[in-house]
C-alpha cells in the first residue's frame, strides 16, 4: 500500500451499482439512509452533517460526513470530509479528507507532489488511493488525505501552537496591499481571533531593516525551509500554494512559524510567475536579494534536480505510482466516460517534467 483541465460530466454516466471488485487498495464503503442521502447530496454546497456508517475492507465505523472543499462541490467526483466515532484504521485519525482529484487526470499529482516535499524533509499529509463505493454505487478511485489540524501535530509529536491556511489568494507574506490581515489567513488553531503573532511576523518581513535583515526575520519565521519550499514549488510549478493552500504553523516550542504545504491537485500543469526560477517576485524575490539565501536556494534546487527530481528517479517514483492506481483508474466511471487513459497521462506528465528540468537546469547554467 502507498501511503503517501476540467471536464464538463455527461449525464449519461451509468449510476448503476457496480460488483464487487478488489483493485488492491483499501475499499471504503459508505451506508446512509436513502432519505439522509437523498438531502446531503441535495445540499452539495453546504457543510451540512450526516451519519453514516462506513464499511473499510469489512469492518464498519460510525462516522459523519460532510461535502468538503470550495470549487469541487459542483462536479461530479465531489470530496467529502469524515469524522469517525473512533479512529480511522488506515492513518490512525479522528477525521479525513475523501478527494476525487477531479482536475487531475492522471490521478498522480497529489501523491507525486507530497512525495517530493516530504522527501526535501517537509512534513506532509499522510496519502493513499481507496476505492469508494456510497450506498453500493461505486464513486470512483479518491485519495484518502489526512487533514492539517491539531491532531496532525500530535501524531508529529508536539503541540500547535498557532495554526493558518492561506485563503483568498492574498496570503503573499506582505500588507502592503492588503490592510486585514484576516483576509489573507485563516486561523485554524487555537480557535480565537488573535492573529498578532502573525501579523507581526509579516510586518517585519515585509519592513525589517537591510542591515539586520537575516538576523531579525529568522527570529520568528524558518526561511531555510520555505527556501526549499520555494524550490520544490518551482519544480512541480505549485502556483497555488504560493499565495493561498498552504499552513503556516509556529509550535508552542519555538518563536519561528513554519510552511506547510497542502492541495497539490493543481501541480505539474501550469506555468506562472508566482513559482518561477530564478525568483523576482514577492517574498522569495525579497528574500534572494540576500546573497546567503540566494546561494542556499540555488545549492537546493541544484541538490534536486541532480537527486530528487532526476529523470531516473521521477519515472521511477510515477510508474511505482501508477501501477498501485492502475485497476481502480481504469475501472473509474467519471475517468472511463471522460476518455482518459493512465498511460497517456502519466506519459504528458513525464514529459512536462522532462520540460521542467531542461528549463530549470539552463537557467542554473546562467546563474
Amino acid at each position: 500500500m502507498i501511503i503517501l483541465s476540467f471536464l464538463t460530466v455527461s449525464c449519461s454516466i451509468s449510476t448503476e451499482a457496480l460488483p464487487e471488485q478488489d483493485y488492491g487498495i483499501p475499499s471504503y464503503d459508505v451506508i446512509m439512509d436513502e432519505e439522509d442521502y437523498s438531502v446531503f447530496d441535495a445540499n452539495e454546497y453546504s457543510n451540512l452533517t450526516v451519519n453514516a456508517a462506513l464499511n473499510i475492507d469489512g469492518k464498519e465505523y460510525a462516522v459523519q460526513m460532510r461535502h468538503q472543499g470550495n470549487t469541487t462541490r459542483g462536479l461530479f467526483k465531489k470530496n467529502y470530509y469524515i469524522e469517525f466515532d473512533e479512529t480511522d484504521p488506515t492513518f490512525q485519525c479522528k477525521s479525513v479528507i475523501l478527494s476525487g482529484q477531479q482536475s487531475d487526470p492522471s490521478m498522480l499529482r497529489s501523491i507525486l507532489s507530497y512525495y517530493m516535499f516530504s522527501e526535501a524533509g517537509f512534513e506532509t499529509p499522510a496519502i493513499c488511493p481507496v476505492a469508494l463505493k456510497i450506498n453500493g454505487v461505486s464513486s470512483g478511485l479518491y485519495y484518502l488525505i489526512e487533514p492539517i489540524n491539531e491532531d496532525f501535530f500530535l501524531k508529529r509529536g508536539y503541540t500547535s501552537g498557532e495554526l493558518y491556511k492561506a485563503i483568498n489568494s492574498l496570503g503573499d507574506f506582505s500588507l502592503t496591499s492588503n490592510e486585514d490581515i484576516r483576509d489573507a489567513y485563516e486561523k485554524r488553531s487555537p480557535e480565537d481571533d488573535n492573529y498578532y503573532t502573525l501579523e507581526q511576523m509579516i510586518l517585519l518581513l515585509d519592513k525589517a531593516s537591510e542591515e539586520n535583515y537575516k538576523e531579525e526575520i529568522e527570529k520568528h519565521f524558518d526561511v531555510d525551509k520555505y527556501l526549499k519550499y520555494m524550490a520544490v514549488s518551482a519544480l512541480i510549478c505549485n502556483f497555488d500554494g504560493i499565495v493561498h493552500n498552504y499552513y503556516l504553523n509556529r509550535k508552542q516550542s519555538s518563536a519561528q512559524f513554519n510552511i506547510l504545504p497542502w492541495d497539490m491537485d493543481l501541480t505539474f500543469y501550469y506555468e506562472s510567475y508566482l513559482c518561477a526560477f530564478p525568483a523576482t517576485e514577492g517574498l522569495i524575490g525579497r528574500l534572494l536579494q540576500q546573497s546567503e539565501y540566494r546561494d542556499k536556494y540555488i545549492g537546493y534546487m541544484k541538490e534536486y534536480i541532480d537527486g530528487l527530481y532526476s529523470e531516473e528517479n521521477i519515472n521511477n517514483k510515477i510508474e511505482e505510482l501508477k501501477g498501485t492506481i492502475a485497476e481502480a483508474y481504469n475501472n473509474d466511471r467519471w475517468l472511463k466516460n471522460s476518455g482518459y487513459n493512465i498511460d497517456d497521462e502519466a506519459g504528458k506528465l513525464k514529459t512536462f517534467i522532462d520540460s521542467k528540468r531542461i528549463e530549470i537546469k539552463a537557467a542554473l547554467i546562467s546563474m
